[in-house]
């Protein structure tokens, strides 16, 4: 099979296409990665942030029941 272009490329050119291509795609999914990386990254720090959200209101209930 002839997978080579005429006229509009040069010799060589549809393998650098191909190269570069390939080179995106890996690079969409290396960014794939980083993105679900990130989400579990964060997905963390909401729940640590909801657990001293939670502390807090615990200490200032008590500190409310001192005050009074």
């Amino acid at each position: 099979m002839n997978t080579k272009i005429t006229g509009i490329f040069n010799e060589g050119d549809t393998e650098r296409i191909r190269e570069w291509v390939k080179k995106e795609t890996e690079s969409i999914y290396n960014s794939t990665d980083e993105l679900a990386e990130i989400k579990m990254e964060i997905k963390s720090l909401r729940k640590a942030v909801e657990s001293m959200d939670k502390k807090i209101e615990r200490i200032e209930r008590i500190l409310e029941k001192f005050s009074d």
